[in-house]
């Protein structure tokens, strides 16, 4: 019999411990790993002791800062208040699904007083889906015998869990979209279409076969990677990250905060491809920018709540000619800058909100048919007037 060595720092709990020195020292005719109870699967912390890099990739993501998010419980709680409390969870149940879930909270005022395992997109409440019941505002049924669904056909034995395969989990399938689509794509309770990502997203190539792949596999917001799954197995696997990183950002002290923005800022450096030239014929600069990577709008999720401009300097040797996008620009739906890409051309990169000043009291929105870039391959145009 080979008697091999086991860190216990793989195991939750004495019970764990005594079933895992059982089976070092039993090798064939061990027992089974006592499974963790659903109050461990409930909290990351307990992921983190056999799965630690997805953890701390985990740790630092929008997805774990989703409730502490001030500008999210800054908009919360203005909405509970405008509408006396009739927003209920529709908020909460994306920014703390599984608080939610378990009647921890019911609106999302309580936040501070609710168990941290229970905040944020957690790793539970991601990989205990078992079905998609709709397109928008979170409809995810969870598994109820406290299953846990991932990438892989061939879990390897002796782990504290059931692992089973699923291809909402699976980055390679299009299903995998569905599932993170259902939670990026938001109607708030007017009807209005607030946030459209996974709309946005179907009409690209890149969810159509036989390319089209899911967020996972597409190398963009879950980056892959080699090696082992968990401290307990040394199979080589293709891994996908859990940083999650896109545009958003923490405000406030967080985990991995510089990894973070690290990420976001790799990830948007070549999203955007700028064209400038200059038309002799109309003395005009004409500036293009193509979205060439994202597969789907640029601005998109909360795009009533994101800006996105062009500040841009000419020069001739050293004297300015030329100044626009600067501090002097803003406020930017107010601005005095002529040039501002774009006084006009802002409306068509952020939707325009019809009648409304926050999400909830959007009541319809106008989407025009112009050059906004709407997904990869498309286009929006600028000019401005310039000296010779």
């Amino acid at each position: 019999m080979a008697v091999r060595t086991l860190s216990p720092t793989i195991a939750c709990g004495p019970g764990v411990l005594v079933a895992l020195a059982l089976q070092a020292a039993c090798g064939g005719d061990a027992k089974p790993v006592v499974p963790l109870d659903r109050e461990a699967l409930l909290d990351p912390e307990a992921c983190k002791t056999c799965h630690p890099i997805a953890y701390q990739e985990w740790s630092g993501s929008m997805h774990a800062y989703a409730s502490e998010d001030p500008v999210f419980r800054a908009m919360n709680q203005r909405a509970q208040r405008e509408t006396s409390g009739a927003l209920g969870d529709f908020c909460v149940k994306c920014h703390a699904p599984m608080a939610v879930r378990t009647g921890m909270t019911t609106d999302g005022l309580n936040l501070d007083s609710v168990p941290p395992k229970m905040k944020g997109v957690t790793c539970y409440f991601c990989h205990a889906v078992e079905s998609v019941a709709g397109t928008h505002n979170n409809p995810l049924t969870l598994a109820q015998d406290d299953s846990l669904f991932g990438p892989f056909s061939d879990p390897v034995p002796g782990t504290p869990h059931k692992g089973i395969y699923s291809r909402l989990l699976d980055g390679a399938t299009t299903e995998s979209a569905a599932m993170c689509g259902a939670c990026h794509d938001i109607q708030n309770l007017q009807g209005a279409h607030v946030e459209r990502t996974f709309e946005e997203w179907q009409g690209t190539l890149f969810s159509m076969p036989p390319n089209g792949l899911g967020c996972a596999s597409n190398f963009c917001h879950m980056k892959p990677t080699t090696g082992p799954i968990s401290t307990i197995s040394d199979k080589v696997r293709t891994l996908h990250g859990h940083g999650f990183p896109a545009v958003d950002l923490a405000v406030t002290s967080f985990p991995e905060k510089e990894t973070q923005r690290a990420q976001a800022e790799a990830l948007l450096a070549d999203l955007i491809q700028p064209t400038l030239c200059y038309n002799t014929l109309t003395a005009r600069m004409e500036l293009t920018l193509e979205n060439v990577t994202a597969g789907h709008s640029f601005p998109s999720g909360a795009t009533p709540d994101r800006r996105a401009w062009i500040e841009m300097t000419a020069y001739a040797n050293d004297a300015v000619i030329f100044s626009s996008g600067g501090t002097t620009a803003f406020p930017l739906e107010d601005s005095a800058d002529p040039n501002l890409f774009g006084a006009e051309v802002l409306e068509r990169l952020v939707r325009e909100i019809v009648e409304a000043q926050c999400l909830h009291q959007i009541a319809r929105l106008r989407t025009p048919q112009t050059d906004a870039a709407r997904g990869a391959g498309d286009v929006a145009h600028g000019d401005a007037s310039i000296a010779r």
